[in-house]
């Protein structure tokens, strides 16, 4: 009897310790969906753009390192700011809320969203002066279909 029960007890916090590792293992597995930053779809090892666009091995040699630096530095605004979204989430989690803590967060926050959108301006304005024209047409069409919203409601 008392080795029925053992066993009973063994079986059960088996079956507990599998089911606490496997939520920790889909929450690990959600958060990593969500905490990862979308890939910009002009990354400079995005050969199909290079190729969409025509480029000339002249324009890829002259393009390939600007779009380099350009998304290794983006790459780290945009991870500054998910930090900070982490943080400020928290903070709004916590009883009291700081709303002075807050706020100041959401103002650092929307100071490194200002440089990373400068940044942007700055990067797709250098790209705009190394294409062709007929190239520039490509380029900013693409720039349209991949970041700018198409919202059914927006002409209303």
């Amino acid at each position: 009897m008392k080795g029925k029960i053992w066993i009973s007890v063994l079986v059960l916090s088996l079956a507990m310790n599998i089911g606490v590792a496997t939520m920790f293992g889909l929450r690990f597995v959600q958060t990593k969906k969500t905490d990862s930053p979308q890939k910009c779809p002009f990354s400079s090892n995005d050969t199909h753009l290079y190729t969409l666009l025509g480029l000339t091995p002249e324009q890829q040699a002259e393009i390939t390192p600007l779009a380099r630096d350009f998304h290794e530095h983006i790459g780290k605004l945009s991870g500054e700011i998910h930090q900070k979204r982490n943080l400020m989430i928290a903070m709004m989690e916590q009883d009291p809320v700081d709303m002075d803590q807050v706020n100041l967060l959401r103002k650092e926050m929307q100071s490194l969203q200002s440089t990373l959108q400068q940044h942007v301006f700055e990067h797709i304005l250098k790209m705009k002066q190394m294409l062709k024209p007929e190239q520039r047409n490509v380029f900013f069409q693409a720039l349209r279909q991949n970041f700018i919203p198409r919202n059914a409601h927006a002409n209303e």
